[in-house]
């Protein structure tokens, strides 16, 4: 599918900004001017990595706590008797 096409679908705004050449450059134009003219090697590995740290905490839930049913037979006759469980 392609990508304007897919954007589309799932709400996204997007837009064709400019098509692939086999030059290794990236360039950029605003009317007939040339406003960048860049290496894509220079893109993509010229810059110097990003040095990121992250903790992750995992939520923190209380038990839940419910009432001890008294007649735990019928409890299980109860859940038994669900449509689910009579095929």
């Amino acid at each position: 599918m392609p990508f304007l096409r897919l954007a589309d679908k799932m709400g996204v705004e997007a837009a064709e900004l400019g098509t692939f050449t086999d030059s290794g450059m990236f360039h950029v134009l605003y009317g007939e001017k040339t406003v960048a003219y860049l290496d894509m090697e220079f893109l993509h590995e010229g810059r110097p990595p990003m040095r990121l740290s992250a903790a992750w905490k995992p939520p923190r839930y209380d038990e839940p706590s419910f009432p001890e049913p008294k007649h735990m037979g019928q409890v299980l006759r109860a859940m038994l008797s669900r449509p689910q469980y009579l095929q």
